[in-house]
């Protein structure tokens, strides 16, 4: 059976970056309809990588300090 999308469903993602939590506890950013995953903390700074293609050489990544505090960003994807 083949999963057909809805056409009178719209996914409107808020403006800016989004922080949550996956349904197993980790936290992630969304940003411009990208999912952001931490890499690794060094003392308060966060690294964030692009979640779908990180594996594949994307080079998009964010920086937060205490957590939230986003103070680089490089959102340049090489994918759609």
């Amino acid at each position: 059976m083949a999963v057909v999308p809805r056409a009178d469903v719209v996914t409107i993602a808020p403006p800016g970056p989004f922080f949550t939590t996956t349904t197993r506890g980790a936290r992630i950013i969304y940003l411009e309809g990208y999912r952001f995953s931490r890499h690794r903390e060094s003392g308060v700074k966060t690294r964030w990588y692009c979640t779908t293609h990180h594996s594949r050489g994307c080079p998009a990544v964010i920086f937060t300090i205490d957590h939230d505090k986003i103070i680089k960003c490089n959102n340049t994807h090489n994918h759609a």
